[in-house]
């Protein structure tokens, strides 16, 4: 198995997060019945730079500048 601390951390974080919520439905409720609301933002891809960015006209997605840097450094 590749990654044996990995699948440990899933199965115990599936195993902590039955004790706290549960679906009910389209709702996800706490320990106690009451609907539970998830908030936060969705930063999305903030972190992945775009050829607009980094001034480059024929590379412009995340894979083919990512494709470019490891051929130019490798």
């Amino acid at each position: 198995m590749k990654y044996p601390i990995l699948l440990v951390v899933l199965l115990l974080a599936a195993t902590v997060a039955g004790q706290f919520c549960r679906a009910s439905g389209k709702k996800i409720l706490d320990i106690n019945g009451r609907e539970f609301f998830i908030k936060g933002i969705g930063i999305g891809n903030w972190l992945n730079p775009e050829g607009y960015m980094l001034g480059l006209d024929k590379v412009s997605s995340f894979r083919l500048i990512d494709t470019a840097f490891s051929e130019l450094l490798n």
